[in-house]
């Protein structure tokens, strides 16, 4: 999501899954919701944003709302108790008091089904002046649906950029999970229980397609650092065995499928499991021929420097 809506381009993808034996929506990500080394370095108008908002924590907020409880990420390196607890899962040991224990600490941003963690970018200078513009979610089960069901889901990965783009990325975290919560529900109220069941699969795709296009562009409109920050989007949308992949910039989502080993298929006690990716998102990067067009046919220009990023 960018800061002006008339540069917002959202790509929506819908992958059915059925019959899969094993699978996983992944999101690895360098993000962060911790303000743990940002209000060092914000001024007061943007602490007094924060505050208006309820982004910077505190001890009464679990992050469960009506559609669900978030995860969220935890820095694996600057973050120091949460680099000891890695380290203690990554460690052999028949210790299970340690192993408790480390789960424990990591409880806000993962579990046995999902995790989502970041490491603060280094642009040079002192660590501690440095802004962490990244954010992530996983909401699990996601609950919108009429039946309440516990195989929905919903992960986000939102990386900010330029000055105040951690405002529109952390506003976009806050807000996106409950703006696509309310379309979801409104587009099912407006269908009549007797017609619910004449609905074919594509009109229920398009109408979700809809709600999460929608949303992106919502959440747009009400960035907060107009006009110079602005952020990236890319989610994915478990609704029972359909999944949504939706994109707007230069982030990227990873479906990928995990089968894990068995007894009947291994010998020798040999581990062969597997795991492969089935679908990515595309990053719309402005040297994208078709994004670069877009951009100029709307009146805008691309500039790629010949060094950088």
């Amino acid at each position: 999501s960018s800061s002006s809506s008339t540069t917002t381009r959202t790509t929506t993808d819908v992958v059915t899954a059925i019959g899969v034996a094993a699978a996983a929506a992944t999101v690895i990500t360098s993000t962060s919701t911790t303000l743990l080394l940002q209000k060092n370095t914000t001024t007061n108008d943007e602490e007094d944003y924060l505050k208006k908002q309820k982004i910077i924590p505190n001890n009464n907020n679990n992050n469960c709302f009506s559609y669900g409880c978030m995860l969220l990420p935890r820095d694996i390196f600057y973050d120091g108790k949460s680099k000891e607890a890695l380290e203690r899962l990554r460690t052999d040991t028949n210790e299970n008091t340690d192993k408790e224990k480390a789960e424990l600490e990591l409880f806000s941003s993962g579990n046995e089904s999902m995790a989502t963690l970041t490491l603060l970018g280094f642009k040079g200078g002192d660590p501690n002046h440095q802004i962490n513009q990244d954010r992530a979610f996983c909401i699990a089960p996601f609950l919108v649906a009429s039946d309440k069901s516990k195989n929905n889901k919903l992960l986000g990965v939102f990386d900010g950029h330029a000055k105040r783009g951690e405002l529109v990325s952390e506003h976009s975290v806050r807000n996106l999970p409950l703006i696509l919560a309310r379309k979801i529900q409104q587009e099912q109220q407006g269908i009549s229980p007797q017609n619910k069941n004449d609905i074919t699969k594509k009109e229920r795709i398009l109408r979700m397609r809809h709600c999460i296009e929608e949303t992106f562009l919502e959440v747009d409109r009400t960035a907060p650092a107009s006009p110079s920050g602005g952020c990236t989007a890319s989610i994915i949308l478990q609704n029972d065995n359909e999944l949504y992949i939706a994109n707007a910039g230069d982030s990227r989502s990873f479906i990928a499928i995990y089968q894990p080993s068995s007894s009947s298929s291994s010998s020798n006690n040999e581990d062969v499991s597997s795991s492969y990716i089935v679908y990515q998102s595309r990053e719309d990067k402005p040297d994208v021929t078709s994004e670069r067009d877009r951009i100029e046919n709307m009146g805008g220009r691309v500039y790629i420097p010949m060094r950088g990023t």
